[in-house]
């Protein structure tokens, strides 16, 4: 008598092989058509994706603008331990900018309508964004000195996503210039071709962000605030807040660089670039970013102040797979570091000058603003303030006069 239970007529065991590999080919084939699914959906809606999960189109909704004011405790904490940060009071919580953000037809941060052709593109990051600054300068570039600039900055997007923006958006509307933004620390150390697909783009952010919550967790909560840190430079005393990535930044070498895989999947992505750029008539300058580590590093009068900000950093290194990648082994270097901090700069000085490209650097007028007193940076966001992008436009506006384009 059949009692019911399936284990009393077990299957053969090649019928269990069988249907145990049509369970796993069930399911491998759903996980596909799954993902299938989430990169149509996330390419059509990049806005789903957090930002620094950059994808090839616009991650800003279109048409859109927002009023808001942006205070000292609105910096980006997202890269700071909580621990940190020295409380800011309700009453010295002041306002550093009022800004108002819009975005045009496409997403991206301009007056809306576009014009059928412009003078300028932009390709930058978070820096010529400006979603924290009052008056970004791609906007100064309109409002002050005339051009007509399309800025297609966004936060996180690397280089091969500007080559897509620039191709998808920017050359359609025949500019005469495109102006690269370059932030070392984001756009060449630890670069990467970035995969195709969005779905494999998520893998690296989300461990990323993986680990900085368990980094945080395991954080002792007793640990005293160090931000902000005050430092004596020539211009006077700053109380200073520094992103420990862009400290990171300086520790790299320019031999350990220039031998780098990173370096060269740089520059060969630069320089398709270059010749896009070329074949549509337009002509190139190359914007470098630099950070307040840079400006305020080179500056310090007392080496000793910057121990804290260094203890315990990683630094990047040279592995054996010629790739550029950090390391918390070494304690690194407060002098080392100093005398690094422009061996970026100087680097992509050089290939802008021989690939023949308008390098602009603020780096000097912003040392000069440190010295006479105004800082071009923001006090706990680490974006470049008022000043800054003031110094920046008019830096550009004066490079793109002045060089001979066809």
């Amino acid at each position: 008598m059949n009692s019911g239970n399936p284990t009393d007529n077990p299957l053969p065991p090649r019928l269990r092989i069988k249907a145990l590999m049509r369970a796993a080919a069930t399911l491998a084939a759903g996980t596909l058509l799954g993902l299938a699914l989430l990169e149509v959906v996330l390419y059509i809606n990049p806005s789903l994706l957090l930002p620094g999960m950059a994808v090839p189109s616009p991650s800003d909704p279109r048409l859109e603008v927002r009023e808001y004011d942006v205070r000292l405790s609105d910096a980006d904490v997202f890269f700071w331990m909580p621990d940190r940060i020295r409380p800011i009071s309700p009453e010295g919580d002041a306002v550093e900018a009022r800004v108002r953000f819009e975005t045009d037809e496409l997403g991206f941060a301009n007056a809306a309508p576009l014009p059928d052709e412009v003078d300028v593109v932009v390709l930058g990051r978070s820096y010529s964004l400006g979603a924290q600054a009052e008056t970004p300068w791609p906007r100064l570039l309109v409002k002050r000195y005339g051009w007509r600039v399309m800025n297609l900055s966004q936060p996180g997007s690397g280089l091969d996503t500007k080559l897509s923006y620039l191709r998808r958006f920017g050359l359609p509307r025949n500019p005469t210039w495109v102006v690269l933004e370059v932030l070392p620390s984001m756009d060449v150390l630890g670069y990467e071709d970035t995969p195709a697909l969005v779905v494999r783009r998520l893998v690296a952010p989300v461990v990323r962000e993986s680990f900085r919550r368990l980094e945080v967790a395991a954080s002792p909560v007793s640990a005293p605030p160090m931000y902000p840190i005050a430092l004596s430079l020539p211009g006077g005393d700053q109380e200073l807040v520094f992103f420990d990535h862009y400290v990171s930044a300086v520790s790299a070498g320019r031999g350990d660089i220039t031998v780098s895989r990173s370096w060269s999947l740089f520059q060969d992505d630069l320089r398709e670039m270059i010749d896009l750029v070329h074949e549509a008539g337009s002509c190139m300058a190359m914007l470098y970013a630099p950070t307040n580590v840079e400006i305020y590093f080179s500056l310090a009068g007392e080496a000793d102040q910057l121990l804290p900000v260094v203890e315990g950093l990683p630094i990047w290194h040279l592995n054996g797979r010629g790739e550029l990648a950090l390391d918390r082994t070494t304690d690194p270097d407060v002098e080392t570091l100093r005398s690094r901090v422009f061996v970026m700069r100087d680097l992509l000085r050089e290939v802008a000058r021989e690939q023949g490209l308008v390098f602009i650097d603020p780096t000097d007028a912003m040392i000069e603003a440190v010295l006479a007193g105004p800082t071009p940076f923001m006090r706990y966001d680490t974006h470049w303030s008022a000043v800054g992008l003031e110094i920046v436009a008019s830096l550009v506006d004066n490079g793109l006069a002045d060089a001979n384009c066809p």
